[in-house]
């Protein structure tokens, strides 16, 4: 692979018809297109229940099911395609997620107020934000979960980033946590990773591979995730099932695990970065639905 300092290896390789991708080590290097400097758009978003409903362990599917019904309802044509692209033929990571969005299975009463995280990567996803907040509206209107019960949309609140100015346009970098040493990984909700065709627990390499492969679909530059060497020194993981009920793909079940796990080793830079990104943008299968949601510690 030609060095990102080497443009005119970098064009040989372009005119053969190659691909080029940049190093994961080399991102803090890009001025124009440093993908830390990505615009994320974070929200609290809090709903009344109009009518009793059962809320289940993890909600993000249902969540995003119905947001997805309302975006197309407001608008079909601009911001559907943008926040789902095709649903069908592309499959590129959705540059949104939902979080937060776990509890306890349980019936909610009238009058109950449930909040969750959402979220929004990227330039255009970003400029989408006004048919956003009327699709949670609509979503409101149109029922939650299987009973379709009524709800109202009682607030929708920016968070920000400390130290950025509510008049600033917050970036990846401003959510990065500080680089200490990550002693263990909890998993907040279920993660799971396909790999090599097989559904697969979290493992650091999954994990460093698909925070750096979401954000390189998110922010438009290839990049080559960091080579990992190292495992779990100790790990607490459960399997889940959860169930799902689709209008194009009918009645499922998603599956991941949770739990909490330790490195073996000290992870380098690279890795480490990668990892705080995930905390951010989520990892692995389903986290538009609030899957692969975890805290380092």
């Amino acid at each position: 692979m030609p060095s990102t300092d080497n443009p005119q290896a970098i064009a040989k390789q372009l005119l053969l018809g190659k691909p080029y991708t940049f190093c994961w080590r080399t991102i803090r290097s890009l001025e124009r297109q440093n993908p830390l400097l990505m615009p994320v758009a974070r929200f609290s978003i809090r709903l009344r229940l109009k009518n009793e409903m059962l809320w289940h362990e993890h909600s993000g599917a249902m969540l995003r099911g119905v947001f997805g019904t309302a975006l197309h309802a407001v608008d079909a044509h601009q911001a559907y395609p943008v926040v789902f692209g095709d649903v069908q033929f592309d499959d590129r990571p959705r540059p949104f997620r939902l979080w937060a969005c776990s509890g306890v299975h349980t019936p909610l009463p009238r009058g109950a107020v449930t909040e969750f995280g959402f979220d929004l990567y990227g330039d255009q996803a970003v400029q989408q934000i006004p048919a956003v907040v009327r699709a949670w509206q609509t979503a409101a209107d149109l029922g939650l979960g299987e009973g379709r019960s009524k709800a109202v949309l009682e607030s929708i609140a920016p968070i920000r980033p400390p130290k950025v100015l509510a008049t600033s346009l917050a970036r990846l970098a401003d959510w990065l946590a500080e680089p200490v040493p990550i002693r263990s990984v909890r998993f907040l909700s279920p993660t799971a990773f396909k790999h090599n065709g097989r559904v697969r627990s979290p493992s650091v390499e999954l994990m460093v591979a698909s925070a750096v492969r979401r954000l390189s679909a998110f922010c438009g530059i290839p990049f080559l995730p960091p080579d990992v060497q190292v495992g779990w020194a100790h790990e607490s993981l459960r399997r889940v099932w959860i169930g799902r009920k689709s209008m194009r793909a009918g009645e499922t079940r998603l599956t991941g695990w949770v739990g909490e796990a330790r490195p073996e080793a000290p992870l380098g830079p690279d890795a480490a970065l990668a990892l705080r990104v995930g905390q951010v943008i989520g990892v692995g299968r389903h986290a538009p639905f609030g899957f692969g949601e975890f805290r380092l510690e």
